[in-house]
C-alpha cells in the first residue's frame, strides 16, 4: 500500500473553494438572489464533509442517503427556504454544476498525471491545485456570462 501525506488545511481550503465556486456558479445559473455569507457558510458546510474519511466506522457517511441528505442541508443552508419546484431545480442544477465543475478538475488531474489515476490518490492529491485553479478559472468565466 502506497502511503503519502494528506495535509488538512489544504484539503479544507481546496475543498472550501471549491464548494463557494459551485455554489456561486449555481447562484448565477438560476439567477437565485445569494448572500455570500450564506454560500461560505454552506461551503464550510459541504467541506467538513470530507473529514468523515478520517473518522473510524465512518462508512455510512459514504452511503448514497447520506449523500444526497448533505446535499440538501447545503443547498438550503446557501440559499434557504424556496418553493418547492424551485428548490429542487436549483438541487438539480447544483449537481450538474459540480459534475461539471468535477470534471474539470478531474480532467485536468488526469492530463497533468498521466493514466492510471483512478486508483492513485497521490496523483490526484499532487495535481490537486492545478486542477482547483483551472476549475475556478472556469466557474468565473462561465459565472461572468451567466
Amino acid at each position: 500500500m502506497v502511503e503519502y501525506t494528506v495535509y488538512v488545511d489544504e484539503l479544507l481550503v481546496s475543498n472550501l473553494l471549491m464548494n463557494y465556486a459551485i455554489l456561486h456558479l449555481t447562484a448565477r445559473l438560476a439567477g437565485t438572489p445569494y448572500n455570500v455569507f450564506r454560500l461560505i457558510a454552506a461551503a464550510l458546510v459541504g467541506s467538513l464533509y470530507v473529514f468523515t474519511a478520517f473518522l473510524p466506522g465512518s462508512s455510512y457517511y459514504h452511503h448514497f442517503a447520506s449523500k444526497l441528505l448533505l446535499s440538501l442541508v447545503v443547498v438550503l443552508v446557501a440559499f434557504g427556504r424556496l418553493p418547492g419546484r424551485r428548490f429542487l431545480s436549483v438541487w438539480a442544477l447544483f449537481y450538474g454544476v459540480s459534475f461539471a465543475v468535477g470534471g474539470v478538475v478531474l480532467g485536468i488531474v488526469s492530463l497533468l498525471g498521466g493514466t492510471g489515476l483512478a486508483g492513485s490518490g497521490e496523483i490526484v492529491y499532487r495535481y490537486l491545485w492545478a486542477g482547483v485553479l483551472g476549475a475556478l478559472v472556469l466557474v468565473v468565466a462561465v459565472g461572468k456570462k451567466g
